[in-house]
């Protein structure tokens, strides 16, 4: 995750589409499990056509056991399927209940997903 300290040993991760330019300005979705009502699962983030993330309301040294289930990262089978950024944002929203997508500062964003994990 952009701007955190590490906070547990490197891990192999699989390849991914590229990250946003967190820099700049994206489109973000908090993103629910359907039928869940208001218990967002993390938020997706896109820029452009070339760039995604994926970020989890709950913070990454959290995840363990079968808890995690829905927070890894949806991105990364689509991405291992061959689907475009445009593909796997559509697939994403498609089988969720979302907020309605705004662009944003992504900074600012980053602080408000860090606040959501309590480390801000």
């Amino acid at each position: 995750m952009p701007y955190l300290e590490q906070t547990a040993d490197p891990v192999i991760m699989p390849d991914c589409y590229p990250d946003p330019d967190w820099d700049g300005i994206g489109t973000v979705a908090r993103v629910s499990i359907p039928g869940g009502g208001d218990d967002a699962v993390g938020w997706i983030v896109r820029q452009g056509d070339a760039r995604i993330a994926w970020m989890s309301l709950v913070p990454p040294v959290v995840l363990t056991g079968s808890d995690s289930e829905p927070t890894v990262n949806p991105l990364q089978k689509l991405y291992a399927d061959g689907r475009t950024v445009a593909e796997a944002w559509d697939a994403v929203l498609e089988v969720s209940e979302h907020e309605v997508p705004e662009d944003v500062e992504l900074l600012t964003f980053i602080e408000d997903v860090r606040k959501a994990w309590g480390l801000a």
